[in-house]
């Protein structure tokens, strides 16, 4: 009989540890279980592990969670990273979009999610929170960097 995280099969003469991916719950196991999406496990493992928020992983059997690039987020066992929208941003590892503050903005493009917030430049502004653009002062006013209106 072997500990849990290992396995036997017929007539063999020593257990041997699960794969990476793989895992034993039980004592005297003859077979491995697989670990699910947004989960890991390392050879020898008695259960998978959750991914951590920031950390995906995207098949079966992970061997580790991946980390989020900046401008995406994950949450808790997230088998997917998602991208963050425009009016936000995010950096590497992330559990959740920072929105952009008065004054700055952010655009996503189809395959990137924002990484920082962009300060107006003089001469247009963002009134409010979380916009993806900076507007143009009217006719007769002006702004300095960072104007928020």
């Amino acid at each position: 009989t072997g500990p849990a995280g290992t396995f036997s099969l017929d007539e063999a003469h020593e257990c041997a540890n699960c794969p990476d991916g793989k895992y034993s719950a039980e004592v005297s196991s003859s077979y491995c279980s697989s670990c699910g999406l947004g989960e890991f496990s390392t050879a020898g493992s008695s259960s998978c592990t959750t991914c951590t928020a920031g950390r995906h992983a995207a098949t079966i059997e992970s061997s580790a969670c991946e980390i989020c690039v900046a401008g995406n987020y994950s949450t808790v066992g997230a088998s997917v990273c998602s991208m963050c929208e425009g009016g936000k941003f995010s950096a590497q590892e992330s559990a959740a979009c920072t929105t952009c503050v008065k004054g700055k903005y952010s655009t996503a493009s189809e395959k990137r999610g924002p990484t920082i917030c962009s300060t107006c430049v003089a001469g247009k502004f963002a009134d409010r929170d979380g916009l993806t653009y900076c507007s143009d002062c009217q006719q007769g006013s002006y702004s300095q960097v960072e104007a928020s209106g």
